[in-house]
């Protein structure tokens, strides 16, 4: 798919990353069955093609090569609480797309009836939403559920993807993106503690704050009034802040979205992600309504045009 062979081009650029694994960790308090465990983890990944599918070039193309049978190594290891972190740290680790499966796990026994199961998957294989997937079908199958064999593998999106009517459909899209990112592209130019690295080093960390019950009830009220979703607002804040340490008005945000358009697709395992280039310019003197209006209008414009990739 178009998701895959981005992933899979960022992947040879440095094939050491760790930047596109997609770590989890669970915690499974109580009694627990391990060789169960084990065997639906492998039930898990042998039912779904995409998580036993590995890549390889053929005509100087990236293509999908899917093994019959996978089998997940379960690994089992002691640790005190305070080892953790460590051991998780120690547990990601770079995949070679050309060996399948491209997933690995392992079990952390904190107590006797207090364990971490490690889970990490390839970005290439799948997204959140897959994630979300995999730990449902995992408890449902720990706990003795037959599940309904797949009707549809991500496989079948790829080839779909791929058909000449799509691609027809695709010149639409790229019309809208071409004409959205015409002229010159702005640099977001902030104020920097010092350069950016020749190449992108991806490190950073993430800053977590709650909102007061005043401000989220301000932000309900708003959301009713205009019509909008907390995204668009989100966005429109997000913009206002850029520009005010950037001073620059024409700004182009990123903003993911699942990619899951079709029905058939909703309970599959797979990269469907897209990210979209949100490009939004204020105006002197604009109210933040007036912005608003205007991001709620370039996010429905560019979620018609998800597609393309």
């Amino acid at each position: 798919s178009s998701a895959q062979k981005r992933m899979y081009v960022l992947n040879q650029l440095d094939r050491r990353t760790i930047s596109y694994n997609m770590p989890s960790v669970l915690l499974m308090e109580g009694e627990l069955d391990i060789s169960r465990l084990r065997d639906s983890l492998n039930q898990l990944v042998n039912r779904h093609e995409s998580l036993r599918t590995s890549f390889m070039e053929a005509n100087g193309e990236p293509v999908q090569r899917i093994i019959e049978k996978a089998e997940v190594d379960l690994h089992v290891f002691e640790a005190k609480e305070d080892e953790a972190d460590q051991k998780i740290k120690e547990f990601i680790r770079p995949f070679d797309l050309n060996d399948a499966p491209l997933i690995r796990a392992a079990l952390l026994r904190i107590e006797a009836k207090k364990h971490l199961l490690l889970l990490d998957m390839h970005h290439i294989i799948a997204d959140g939403v897959s994630r979300g997937i995999f730990v449902k079908e995992l408890a449902l199958l720990y706990k003795g559920e037959q599940l309904p064999e797949p009707t549809l593998h991500y496989k079948d999106f790829a080839v779909w993807q791929n058909e000449a009517e799509q691609k027809e459909r695709m010149k639409e899209h790229e019309a809208y993106w071409m004409s959205v990112l015409s002229g010159e592209l702005p640099e977001l130019d902030l104020p920097l503690d010092y350069a950016r690295p020749p190449v992108q080093s991806f490190k950073g960390d993430t800053i977590r704050f709650r909102t007061g019950s005043e401000t989220a009830k301000a932000v309900e009220k708003l959301l009713a009034e205009t019509g909008t979703t907390l995204h668009m607002v989100l966005h429109a804040v997000f913009h206002v802040f850029l520009s005010k340490i950037s001073g620059q008005r024409d700004i182009v945000i990123g903003s993911v979205t699942a990619g899951r358009t079709n029905a058939d697709v909703q309970d599959m395992p797979g990269m469907f992600v897209n990210t979209l280039a949100l490009r939004m310019e204020a105006k002197e003197q604009q109210t933040f309504a007036e912005l608003l209006e205007l991001a709620k209008q370039t996010n429905l414009s560019a979620l018609e045009h998800q597609e393309y990739p």
